[in-house]
């Protein structure tokens, strides 16, 4: 679950669109027409455990149908064979939002804060990059209010990083990430992930396709950063490369418990993951993780 945003990937959250794709859709955090809104996410349980695991959990508070802050708790412990060795890391951010007609201005209390140009339909067009501490940035491209392109603009590395995302039917279908440069090929892997849906609509528009794109210092802007897919997806395939091929992959498999009006009030995630060791050219047997996040909503 390293990364509930990458699902918050896959893992994680948080953009937004209506069932009716003809319609214009703007994010949750700022579309007034849904019924319901995120105010509460995070683990309800975890099952099986057999890594280092980070945990993410968040609340969200709304102004004038828009979102205007956020507290989120991350934290880190690790669990072998459900042997729970709580670590030190266990850290809160505080996240207050500004809207202008042009920009949103992400304060993220204490550190930095970031002033994002904003299209026609409120998404975040680029993330500024910070030369002066070394902080990276992002240029976004849309097509109909999907996401498509993400490049990552790495300062201290002197690279970028792409990724490409392909829709189909109001779904996102896969996203394949590649880097610009080969000088750190040895250390970095290329990856494509691959996903399949289910018939359940994501009236709780999960899974924003900026979870997959965005460094989780900055999860915040999923909820800036285009449309979701229409369907709940029922499985992600995770496959990374670098130069001599597979390294390893992992595979998210996802089941839900909806409430009475349609909406995730849980969603359990089965984590399976193969590593490749370069040292004896063999691979790690699979390992799995299962853990439960629940979610609670304000009108």
């Amino acid at each position: 679950m390293k990364n509930l945003f990458y699902l918050f990937l896959a893992v994680t959250i948080f953009s937004c669109s209506d069932d009716d794709s003809s319609d214009t859709n703007d994010n949750n955090a700022i579309n007034p027409s849904l019924e319901k809104r995120i105010s509460q996410m995070g683990i309800h349980d975890i099952q099986t455990c057999s890594s280092r695991v980070y945990g993410d959990s968040i609340k969200f508070t709304y102004a004038n149908n828009k979102l205007s802050s956020a507290l989120a708790r991350t934290y880190e412990f690790n669990c072998y064979e459900n042997d729970w060795e709580y670590a030190d890391y266990d850290r809160w951010n505080e996240v207050n939002l500004e809207y202008t007609e042009n920009y949103l201005i992400i304060n993220y209390v204490g550190t930095i804060a970031l002033e994002c140009p904003l299209d026609s339909d409120g998404n975040i067009t680029s993330v500024p990059q910070r030369q002066s501490d070394g902080y990276r940035g992002w240029d976004f491209e849309y097509s109909n209010g999907y996401l498509t392109k993400a490049t990552q603009n790495e300062y201290l590395d002197d690279y970028d990083i792409i990724d490409t995302l392909n829709w189909d039917n109001d779904n996102l279908t896969s996203i394949d990430r590649s880097y610009t440069t080969n000088s750190l090929s040895q250390y970095q892997d290329n990856s494509t992930i691959i996903f399949q849906y289910s018939n359940q609509l994501n009236k709780s528009e999960l899974f924003p396709a900026g979870a997959y794109v965005l460094n989780r210092t900055y999860n915040i802007l999923f909820s800036h950063c285009g449309r979701t897919s229409k369907n709940l997806p029922s499985q992600a395939f995770i496959q990374y490369y670098n130069q001599n091929g597979l390294t390893s992959n992992k595979k998210y498999e996802y089941d839900y418990i909806l409430d009475d009006d349609g909406y995730v009030r849980f969603l359990t995630i089965t984590r399976t993951e193969i590593s490749y060791d370069s040292w004896d050219d063999t691979y790690s047997d699979p390992v799995e993780n299962i853990w439960t996040l629940e979610f609670e909503y304000t009108n």
